[in-house]
């Protein structure tokens, strides 16, 4: 365990630049917090509209939010793969949205199983696998 060394708390664990938790905490909000207007503003908008939402819609919401942050899509975009079939079994949506780990690029729409059996067969060596079911 790292222990805090630039704040009087020097027995505490250590939690960033030199300073333990509570240390760190109070340091952010005087930062940020008090001396920022325009940071709490934008805090206070986005706290605000989030809660405003629906519980239902607060999964499409952060959804949609993943969607753009991960795989640059737009929110429609990611809807309307959603909604698509499974492209290896078939299965009506709702769907994954399939990506290639070492690209980053979108393949399509995957049910969770098909999509978790694909990951794992990715990882494993493809030869060795065809050996053993053709015995």
């Amino acid at each position: 365990m790292r222990l805090a060394t630039k704040c009087e708390h020097t027995e505490s664990e250590y939690r960033a630049h030199g300073l333990c938790n509570k240390c760190y905490q109070r340091q952010h909000k005087k930062k940020y917090w008090d001396e920022n207007p325009e940071y709490r503003e934008n805090q206070r908008k986005s706290q605000s509209i989030y809660r405003n939402i629906k519980r239902d819609d607060k999964r499409k919401y952060d959804m949609s939010n993943d969607a753009k942050r991960r795989y640059g899509l737009s929110r429609e975009q990611a809807v309307e793969i959603r909604k698509q079939s499974c492209g290896i079994c078939g299965k009506p949506g709702p769907s994954d949205i399939d990506h290639n780990h070492l690209t980053g690029k979108v393949r399509g729409p995957l049910c969770t199983r098909c999509n978790l059996a694909l990951g794992w067969y990715e990882g494993v060596d493809k030869e060795r696998l065809e050996a053993y079911l053709n015995e």
